[in-house]
């Protein structure tokens, strides 16, 4: 990626390929939605499902951070990982379910944007 880590651009960069990917592979993010429904009457896909989510936490932090998913600490996993995979399954709900109205790269980054600076401020 051209744009620093850690930066509102790398953010605003990394969404955007995300939600590209997102938009142009819509039958695959549908079947995962799907198997997660089913998670409750199949335990075993429920096991698999629940082992990549941990696996994407660790997987999602290099797109931001530049930092090499092995030499993640465990707590950037359980706290930044968590962050951008909720994130990320948010973006998936809404492109899914009414992609005219999704949420952008740039309204989001615009959305931390305003976050952090309130936080500045307090």
């Amino acid at each position: 990626m051209a744009t620093p880590p850690g930066s509102l651009q790398r953010f605003q960069e990394v969404w955007t390929h995300i939600v590209g990917a997102v938009s142009e592979s819509r039958a695959i993010w549908m079947l995962s939605f799907e198997l997660i429904v089913q998670g409750d009457r199949m335990p075993e896909v429920r096991r698999m499902l629940v082992e990549a989510e941990e696996q994407g936490r660790s997987g999602l932090l290099p797109l931001f951070n530049g930092v090499p998913e092995e030499e993640q600490g465990k707590d950037v996993i359980d706290s930044e990982g968590r962050f951008y995979q909720t994130l990320l399954q948010g973006i998936m709900v809404q492109w899914l379910f009414n992609p005219e109205m999704a949420t952008d790269a740039d309204q989001l980054t615009e959305g931390l944007r305003r976050v952090i600076e309130g936080a500045t401020k307090g």
